[in-house]
């Protein structure tokens, strides 16, 4: 009866170790996943960086532009 009870927790040792083996292959290949993606980002990020920044300089352009205009208006002849 003791060796039954041996065998059995055994096998089910074997099988919490098989699990926990292959969720930590899962977790490398996920982690490997997101990695390769995320380093296909760094370009796409430099784009927006590169595009916000004009819009900041349009929007302070125009502001400017309005600014005069409004003065120019508002003055004396």
């Amino acid at each position: 009866m003791r060796s039954a009870e041996i065998r059995q927790l055994d096998s089910e040792r074997q099988s919490l170790v098989y699990n926990h083996h292959h969720e930590l292959v899962a977790a490398r290949d996920t982690i490997a996943a997101m990695k390769t993606r995320a380093e296909g980002l760094d370009a796409d990020l430099d784009m927006l960086r590169a595009a916000f920044s004009e819009i900041s300089r349009l929007s302070t352009e125009v502001s400017t532009e309005r600014r005069l205009d409004t003065h120019a208006e508002s003055a004396p002849l």
